[in-house]
């Protein structure tokens, strides 16, 4: 319960920077800063699912992986529009999307979701400095597998 509880002080937190955001004429939609704010309202919710289903609390996990997605999915789509160019960032936030999609039963969704990270990591890692090529290409077959999985 104290956990639920510090999630929905957290989630009114968000709610009201990202309410101060949409209220001021001059924040465009798509500005970085309301980008943040969903994708942080996003991960709030997604840890809430997660506790919500580590309590049996199915019917109301699956609400909260839902919204999760939805407002991971608007950020992603939003920072796209404004930079719309393949970065590690997006893949990060794809991969996210993804698993959260998976605790869904999404499958249809997760693998598409996954095949557009897999795609971005194609266009991007072959330019990984020497240091990180393995940390890549690790985190490309591990994208393949789970693909593979579904």
């Amino acid at each position: 319960e104290a956990f639920e509880k510090a999630t929905q002080a957290a989630l009114k937190a968000v709610g009201r920077c990202s309410a101060a955001a949409a209220a001021s004429p001059r924040v465009h939609p798509h500005h970085h800063l309301v980008s943040g704010i969903a994708k942080a309202a996003s991960s709030l919710r997604a840890l809430l699912g997660d506790g919500l289903a580590a309590g049996k609390r199915d019917d109301l996990a699956k609400d909260m992986w839902g919204r999760a997605a939805s407002e991971l999915q608007e950020a992603i789509s939003a920072e796209h529009a404004a930079l719309p160019v393949p970065r590690d960032g997006r893949i990060a936030d794809l991969v996210g999307l993804g698993g959260i999609h998976r605790r869904l039963g999404q499958t249809d969704k997760c693998k598409a979701v996954l095949s557009e990270a897999l795609t971005e990591m194609r266009a991007t890692y072959w330019a990984a400095p020497p240091a990180q090529r393995s940390a890549s290409e690790g985190m490309l077959q591990g994208v393949e597998s789970a693909i593979a999985e579904l």
